[in-house]
């Protein structure tokens, strides 16, 4: 799913690509292998926009999973066919297994600043932010890293 803040981003058509990380194609302009996405706003100015995971990837993932391995990787692309196209960028999402016990409070974050500058303002910010969540309650986390500049620090 993607969370858009764009003012009407909600009333766009939203086609989606969900495809294994390395199995990217070179022709980004062609149609095939884009899905129509469904999206939903209940206010107006956060969108939330969905892609069904094709069969093909599912059943890589669950063949990834069933090896105890969580090496797969995989990407989420949406585009509009809109004249004046903006187009996030990409959300990489890598396979893990369903824990085996219920979680009662988890949380799903993305970054909002690169790592490196928030680490040279704040060198434990990132571990004093989890450990404060874990204190009130938090079990498990979700954090999206999109430009990647969190790797080395989570």
């Amino acid at each position: 799913s993607f969370a858009h803040t764009l003012s009407a981003a909600h009333v766009l058509h939203w086609m989606c690509k969900v495809q294994v990380a390395g199995d990217m194609d070179s022709e980004e302009s062609s149609v095939v292998g884009w899905n129509a996405a469904a999206t939903v706003s209940f206010s107006g100015f956060l969108s939330i926009t969905t892609c069904r995971l094709p069969d093909s990837v599912a059943e890589q993932l669950r063949g990834d999973l069933d090896l105890m391995s969580s090496s797969l990787t995989f990407e989420v692309s949406l585009r509009t066919l809109s004249s004046r196209p903006w187009v996030p960028e990409p959300l990489r999402l890598c396979g893990r297994r369903k824990p085996t016990q219920r979680r009662l409070l988890s949380a799903c974050t993305t970054t909002l600043h690169g790592a490196d500058r928030i680490h040279k303002i704040a060198p434990h910010a990132i571990e004093d932010w989890i450990n404060y969540h874990l204190l009130i309650g938090i079990e498990h986390f979700t954090i999206y890293d999109n430009d990647g500049s969190y790797e080395p620090y989570l």
